[in-house]
């Protein structure tokens, strides 16, 4: 169990320091393509920072909302799976009051602040309640004990340049030891399974919605080449945050 622990705070020290530098370390053209992912149930629960250019983010919305507003034309009654991102990061309490005002079952809830982030897999039987319950547990435990490694290998730096890394991630650590105490966890997406009409409804009525994205594969229906982009399937990241 201890052992596990510890891959997990290594996982996160290397998601803090090092697989920022290496995905980051060109920028980006903003006409470079969005990636396709080709396997329908698939899933990332890194959170991925917008670095991409607004227009081509608005771009992959408009085109994404369109083919959800056909399938809803064509069976509003088809149950789909769809990801989908907030305008800003909510707390358990507001994601809650978001998914009482529609008819969803949530999947999969995307946590996280700034470049880190998770996914929470509901189970089976498990009620939407008692998985914010389980993801507060984890997550409290999860950063205090990051702040606590990290607390120790400030201490234990000898160089200059160590210090100067184990600095850094102290101070990430601390940043998201610190927004949770404050704000409990954040969320920025969920995954989700609705009828094509409440998914639509979601997308035309819900404020604290920037995207739902009908994980959906259009080359079923034999609709190759009319829709050019193709779906990213992972949360896109929130604008802001506000109490």
């Amino acid at each position: 169990m201890k052992e596990s622990k510890y891959i997990k705070v290594f996982i996160a020290y290397l998601i803090i320091l090092v697989i920022p530098t290496i995905v980051w370390a060109e920028p980006k053209s903003p006409k470079v393509d969005i990636p396709t992912i080709t396997e329908q149930n698939a899933r990332k629960f890194i959170f991925t920072p917008d670095k991409m250019d607004i227009q081509t983010i608005n771009q992959y919305i408009k085109s994404r909302h369109q083919i959800l507003d056909r399938l809803a034309l064509e069976n509003s009654e088809q149950v789909l799976d769809a990801q989908i991102s907030f305008k800003r990061y909510l707390n358990s309490q507001q994601l809650a009051e978001v998914v009482k005002r529609y008819d969803v079952k949530v999947q999969t809830l995307n946590f996280g602040w700034k470049d880190n982030g998770g996914g929470l897999d509901i189970a089976k039987d498990e009620s939407l309640e008692e998985a914010l319950i389980r993801d507060h547990f984890d997550h409290k435990a999860f950063v205090e004990e990051l702040y606590e490694t990290a607390s120790e290998l400030q201490k234990q730096a000898i160089t200059e340049q160590d210090r100067k890394r184990e600095d850094e991630f102290l101070a990430h650590a601390k940043e998201l030891k610190d927004i949770y105490e404050k704000h409990g966890v954040l969320y920025y997406g969920m995954r989700v399974k609705g009828k094509a009409s409440k998914l639509k409804a979601i997308k035309d009525k819900d404020s604290d919605v920037r995207l739902v994205d009908p994980l959906w594969d259009e080359r079923e229906k034999g609709l190759r080449g009319i829709y050019k982009i193709k779906k990213i399937g992972i949360p896109i990241s929130p604008y802001h945050f506000k109490d």
